[in-house]
């Protein structure tokens, strides 16, 4: 009565996501004599540390004046006086990005599969067999950004404050109008990516064909163990000072008729924080490995139309007459029979198959030669021809 004793142990301890980079790990123990004792112990650990500082210090000061104003027509003893100003236009953009980390995992690169084995097998019997495998992955990820931010934007624009005094005439004071904005936009502060590939992984353990008694033990024992700090610390200041006019005109002490006409004020302003502080951190699995489809043949030309044949006629032969007898005696004549040609069917020649009639008049032909061959051999014995008055 045959026994056997296989003890399998499969330890996995998954603590978080993480890579494994083993490919085609094969352990095997095979072979061995009766009563040997066989072990086989491999350990592998694998250790990455990733780290990233960022620090960012940007000020951003705008100082911006626009003016058609402050015009004077004082003391003006003939006509009319005017003072038109033309429109002031001011515009101030600021665009900030800052601390932008990525950590990407190429494991993925292929589409990798990797396959471990542990394979015991063929051994002898009353044998010890034992084969153990540990790895162990750590990677440690550690990301810190600190960005300090500071816009300060001081602008104006005037068309005002225009001056018509003591004249005579009338007095005409139109300013123009003023078209003013400012655009200040902090976007992707400290932005983190991280994205790490899990790779597909198959695990063949297998034991068979070994010996009786024999104890066979397989040890499995996979830890990965992934660690990611992110710190992202961002101080944004946005300031937006503007002095827009076009008032403050004065007509005073004129014996003539006064008219002020003050120009619109358009001012947008604009103050976006986007994307402060985001950090995205993606494990995936990588996608199998797709097969690769063998080439498709290339399609043959068309064949072109094969002009149809002309059918083969049939050989036409003569059986050989049989000859006249001489003095003392006949031999026999011989005879050729035709030989024939297979039909041509649409150009293609077709063998002539079964039994042909030539091969009859060929058999006849040869029996005829035997038999005059035979009767010249006999010629001698023939009775006298005699001849009497």
């Amino acid at each position: 009565m045959f026994k056997r004793t296989v003890a399998i142990t499969i330890l996995l301890l998954l603590f978080f996501t993480n890579v494994i980079t083993v490919r085609g790990l094969e352990i095997e123990v095979t072979g061995n004599d009766n009563s040997s004792s066989n072990e086989v112990s491999v350990q592998h650990e694998q250790t990455t540390n990733s780290q990233q500082t960022n620090i960012s210090d940007t000020n951003n000061d705008v100082d911006t004046s626009v003016n058609t104003g402050n015009n004077q027509a004082n003391d003006n003893t003939a006509g009319d006086t005017n003072i038109t100003t033309g429109d002031a236009t001011n515009t101030v953009a600021i665009t900030n990005t800052a601390n932008s980390s990525s950590i990407t995992d190429n494991c993925c690169l292929g589409g990798d599969e990797s396959e471990s084995s542990i394979i015991i097998s063929g051994n002898g019997s009353g044998s010890t067999n034992t084969a153990q495998y540990e790895h162990v992955t750590n990677n440690t990820i550690v990301i810190n950004n600190n960005a300090l931010i500071s816009n300060n934007v001081n602008g104006s624009a005037n068309t005002g404050g225009n001056t018509a005094n003591g004249n005579n005439g009338n007095s005409t004071i139109i300013t123009g109008a003023i078209r003013a904005s400012d655009t200040i936009i902090n976007k992707n502060i400290n932005s983190v990516n991280v994205t790490i590939g899990d790779p597909k992984e198959s695990f063949l353990i297998k034991i068979n064909g070994n010996g009786s008694d024999s104890v066979n033990a397989a040890n499995f024992f996979l830890t990965k163990n992934n660690s990611i700090y992110v710190n992202n610390d961002a101080e944004i200041k946005n300031d937006s000072d503007w002095f827009l006019n076009t008032g403050k005109n004065e007509i005073y002490e004129g014996n003539g008729d006064a008219f002020i006409k003050t120009g619109g004020i358009a001012f947008d302003s604009l103050i976006k924080n986007k994307d402060i502080n985001k950090s995205e951190v993606e494990i995936t699995c990588c996608k199998e490995k797709e097969e690769e489809k063998p080439p498709t043949p290339p399609t043959p030309p068309p064949t072109p139309p094969t002009p149809p044949g002309n059918g083969g006629n049939g050989g036409n032969g003569n059986g050989g007459n049989g000859g006249n007898g001489g003095n003392g005696g006949g031999g026999g004549g011989g005879g050729n029979g035709g030989n024939g040609v297979g039909g041509t069917v649409l150009g293609i020649q077709l063998p002539a198959t079964g039994l042909s009639w030539w091969l009859y008049a060929t058999l006849a032909n040869i029996l005829m030669l035997m038999m005059g061959l035979y009767l010249r051999m006999r010629a001698g014995r023939s009775p006298c021809y005699v001849k009497t008055n």
